[in-house]
């Protein structure tokens, strides 16, 4: 009876570990952050140590609709590394994209700044031997072809997400991993580099409690002076979502905020302007369906959110 027991047990914990991952996680919808460190031969310092060029991050905030799309907004902001004295100068270049998740087809799609196309970032819809499909960050015809050659699971924070392995994609082991992207960074190049590397130091998506460290890292923190617009969009909350009549916006940043909602198409049905903490909005005369906040203060956009009309 013991050893039925045993045997029983061994099946249920195969069954559990072959199940895992099989649940598809997009990206982020309402907050995200990816940290990249970039290196090259150039790089190299005195000591002939680090090849450290930059370190850079990706930070959601907040939705925009692009041909009545919803689209998740990106900034890009780093610092470059002087390899002479060692010294760090920040860069910030603000918004430089979106994306949209396409969770029925396991798609991730990009909208460049200043574009309004679409072209595909990940695909998360392969299989073993497959040849990894011409994304944004993978150019077969410009590099050499990328086949998956293994595909597993990677426990995140209790979260198993599905990782891809990624043959003739470089030096040490690169992946595509669901819900986070590449292990080179959400929009590095992936392509097997011998002079320069990219690597994602972590990942974080709050709203799910997704936590990825790369290379041993435990650092996952904002670089500095990035404090602006990140301080901005996280002082801002909107409640109820999904809403019936009324929603309210709270406001912790001690000065007044405009508030605009926008229809599906574009159109500004909405604006109000909030001078206290609390800013209720009655949207009893709207339709029922999806709309975008937009909230700004002093010309400058603070954060955009998808608001569900009941």
């Amino acid at each position: 009876m013991s050893k039925l027991i045993i045997i029983i047990g061994v099946l249920i914990l195969l069954l559990t570990g072959n199940s895992n991952g099989q649940v598809y996680h997009g990206f982020p919808t309402i907050d995200g952050y990816w940290k990249v460190q970039y290196g090259y031969v150039s790089c190299v310092d005195i000591h002939g140590v680090s090849d450290i060029c930059s370190e850079y991050q990706y930070i959601v905030t907040g939705d925009t609709l692009i041909n009545t799309e919803l689209y998740r907004k990106i900034s890009l902001s780093g610092q470059d590394r002087n390899p002479i004295d060692e010294t760090w100068t920040y860069w910030n270049t603000g918004y430089h994209g979106c994306y949209r998740n396409d969770l029925a087809h396991k798609k991730v799609f990009y909208v460049p700044k200043d574009s309004i196309n679409e072209i595909l970032l990940y695909d998360f819809n392969i299989n073993l031997n497959d040849t990894l499909p011409e994304t944004f960050v993978y150019n077969q015809s410009e590099f050499s072809i990328i086949i998956v050659d293994n595909i597993d699971s990677v426990l995140v924070n209790n979260i198993y997400l599905k990782r891809y392995h990624l043959d003739n994609a470089g030096f040490g082991q690169k992946y595509l991993i669901e819900g986070i992207g590449s292990t080179l960074g959400l929009l590095s190049p992936i392509t097997p580099f011998f002079e320069q590397h990219y690597d994602l130091l972590c990942f974080k998506n709050n709203q799910d409690e997704l936590y990825y460290f790369e290379n041993d890292s435990t650092d996952c923190h904002l670089i500095t002076d990035i404090k602006d617009e990140y301080f901005l969009m996280n002082n801002i909350h909107l409640f109820p979502n999904p809403a019936h009549n009324r929603f309210t916006v709270e406001n912790k940043l001690n000065r007044s905020i405009l508030i605009e909602v926008y229809d599906p198409i574009g159109q500004r049905v909405k604006v109000t302007k909030g001078q206290n903490s609390m800013t209720t909005i009655n949207i009893s005369d709207l339709r029922i369906g999806i709309y975008l906040v937009k909230i700004s203060s002093e010309g400058i956009q603070i954060k955009t959110e998808k608001l569900i009309k009941e």
